[in-house]
């Protein structure tokens, strides 16, 4: 099995959280979010992004909430949705598949970027 990774963005900051441990603590253990230090009481400030397991054609991670460019269609958003990734764009989906991946690049995010997806300002990664 792989490992999963996640990045997560911290909205009260705000900022990224990478390399992050979360466990529960009726097991004994604690919460580490990397170079954040997150209080216990701060959970339900960070949104967590599952890497999709894939690469732009730069060879950059791509994450739910990126925006993805495709060089036809323009800006798609990345969700999980009906048990896949998926672009979800303004006129255009796009498959998270290699021959789409080749011609797409990561543009920005959700959270940084929002002017780049208007309609989706709002929206967070659904699981």
């Amino acid at each position: 099995m792989k490992d999963l990774k996640f990045r997560a963005w911290f909205k009260k900051k705000p900022t990224w959280c990478n390399q992050m441990f979360y466990s529960d603590e009726e097991h004994g253990l604690g919460d580490w979010f990397g170079e954040c230090e997150i209080e216990h009481d701060e959970r339900n400030h960070v949104v967590f992004m599952l890497y999709t397991g894939m690469k732009d054609k730069r060879g950059k991670r791509i994450y739910e909430g990126d925006i993805i460019k495709h060089d036809l269609w323009g800006n798609s958003v990345i969700m999980w949705e009906h048990g896949m990734f998926r672009g979800v764009g303004n006129e255009h989906d796009v498959t998270l598949a290699d021959h789409q991946l080749k011609r797409s690049k990561v543009n920005g995010n959700i959270y940084e970027n929002p002017e780049l997806m208007e309609e989706h300002r709002h929206e967070t990664p659904s699981r």
